[in-house]
């Protein structure tokens, strides 16, 4: 465990394959958690998924922390159930970035997605109004906060419904706030005239 801390951090699992995960490997991630007692657990949804599944079906309960934090990739609703099941009365929230422009979004507690008003500025790109909904568009992310590698309205290949409900029910006032991540933009299925 100590080769796996930095700090306050534990990086729980040893391998990015989770079908390595043998009976052996999930009852260690259960005993580190339990030992370690994290206030939140950072996971990509797909791996917790896996671990909280794993989990149930064998009977080992979970170190409960104060929040989850699901990143790195689109949760599905399927990651959420899993999630939940092992962790009922646990918030989940979601966090949105990407390698190259870092931190973006925070879920809040209303289910609203928050901009990181500290590290880039955003632009929506609206489709138009015979295309769709105006409130829907692509994100463009200009970074602040990289000395080394500037980003212009970066198109991260994303989509996102605006949250025009001002203010949110978290009461969070800065920057933009979505309803929600609405999935790639190379998946949306275009008519024969492209729209």
């Amino acid at each position: 465990m100590r080769e796996r801390t930095i700090g306050n951090l534990l990086f729980l699992n040893q391998t990015p394959d989770p079908t390595a995960w043998d009976k052996k490997n999930i009852i260690r991630m259960v005993e580190e958690l339990k030992s370690f007692q994290p206030d939140i657990i950072e996971a990509d949804p797909a791996y917790l998924s896996i671990l909280s599944r794993a989990c149930l079906s064998a009977g080992y309960a979970l170190f409960q922390p104060k929040c989850i934090v699901l990143t790195y990739e689109f949760p599905a609703q399927i990651h959420y159930r899993q999630i939940h099941r092992a962790f009922p009365e646990i918030p989940v929230v979601s966090s949105y970035g990407s390698t190259e422009t870092g931190h973006v979004f925070t879920q809040c507690e209303a289910g609203s997605f928050h901009q990181n008003t500290a590290t880039c500025y955003l632009d929506i790109q609206p489709f138009k109004n015979k295309s769709g909904n105006p409130n829907l568009g692509r994100i463009l992310v200009s970074t602040l906060d990289n000395p080394w590698f500037v980003l212009l309205r970066y198109d991260v290949g994303d989509l996102a419904l605006l949250n025009n409900e001002r203010p949110c029910g978290c009461g969070r006032t800065d920057g933009l706030t979505l309803r929600s991540i609405e999935g790639r933009l190379r998946d949306i299925t275009f008519g024969t005239k492209g729209i």
